[in-house]
Formats: C-alpha cells, structure tokens, sequence
C-alpha cells in the first residue's frame, strides 16, 4: 500500500511504529496536502527525535523542513512539536561525566517562526540559546507584530531565567563551553530550582 494515494489524509502518526526508514526531503507539495498532524519515527530523516552527526547539520535540516512548511495549503503548526538532536557519538558531543543532551525545535513568537537549541533533561530546567529567525519580523504597529512581541517577552524571560547559553545561538566548542562553565554564575532562582529537583 502506498500512502501517496490517500491525498486526503490530514493525520499520519507513525513514530511509534517498527523500524521504518524514509527522507522527508522527498516530501513535494502534492504529498498529503491535507496534512495536519504528523509524528515520524527517529530513523526517518527529519522524523521526531531524529539525530544529527554535527552541530553544523541543524541549520540544514531546520532550512528543509521549512520549506515543506512553507508550500502552499501546508498546515501552520505541522513539524512545530517536533524535537531533533545532536547525537551521542558525534564528534561535538562534551566529555563530560553527566553530559544534558542538545536538542533544537522550532519556536513560534505571534506570526513570526524561527528555532533555537536547548540543552536539558526531561526532568531539568531548560537552557535555551538565542532564537535563529526564519519569518520577517512583523510590520510595526499591526496587530501581528503586538503578538510577536507579547510571545518575544516569554521567550527572553526563558533566556533571562537561565542565561548561561546568552548571546550564543548554537552549541560552542567544548573549549569555549568549559570556560563558559567556570565562569558561569547562577541565579539564586536557578540555585533553588536544582535543589528542589
């Protein structure tokens, strides 16, 4: 069966299924244009959860996804719950004896899309990187561009809470990364927060 030939399919959830392989590159204007909820397995490239070899394949893989994002009758929100990472045996993973995976998402301020990295547990706070853009920023004093600003506020209180990745908008060098962590000093909020954990 092919699932090219149900073109009327709005939901496809098959990230919990047996080993499946594929490449969303391959995923044209004409393929599923209904589509409007979307959960890929870790081995298809792009799928949910799905792994890269190097910080420097984000921007690539982030450049594709939008682009399917942008075809014409494609749903807003399809691939913006979907998290990638950087995988443990890449040559950019840290030597560290308790190393916090790197992940990067796509994130939404108003009208305006763009991503970011983050590095955390599930059970962890968040430390998130500064946001890598995609949309134009909003005609000034439009009702979008109000919405992107109340969003953007959010977005640099996460930033501010825990800022120990600002002004950096992807993973550094373990070098730059080790210097960054003896100078680094938390918040007393950050503080309470690993204590209470």
């Amino acid at each position: 069966m092919d699932l090219a030939n149900f073109p009327q399919l709005k939901s496809l959830i098959i990230h919990r299924m047996g080993p499946i392989t594929g490449d969303i590159r391959s995923m044209g204007a004409a393929t599923f244009p209904k589509l409007e909820d979307l959960a890929l397995p870790e081995h298809v490239y792009g799928g949910c959860r799905y792994e890269i070899m190097r910080i420097s394949e984000a921007k690539d893989l982030i450049a594709t996804i939008y682009s399917i994002k942008k075809q014409l009758h494609r749903h807003p929100s399809l691939f913006e719950d979907f998290n990638w990472y950087l995988s443990e045996s890449s040559p950019d993973w840290y030597q560290e004896e308790f190393a916090y995976p790197f992940s990067f998402c796509f994130v939404r301020a108003g009208s305006r899309l763009g991503w970011r990295w983050e590095r955390k547990f599930d059970y962890t706070p968040a430390y998130h990187f500064e946001m890598n853009w995609l949309d134009p920023l909003p005609a000034k004093g439009s009702s979008e561009y109000q919405s992107y600003i109340e969003a953007l506020q959010n977005i640099q209180s996460d930033m501010d809470s825990y800022p120990f990745f600002k002004g950096y908008h992807q993973p550094p060098t373990e070098a730059v990364y080790n210097r960054l962590s003896r100078q680094y000093r938390p918040s007393m909020e950050e503080m309470e927060t690993w204590e209470n954990l």
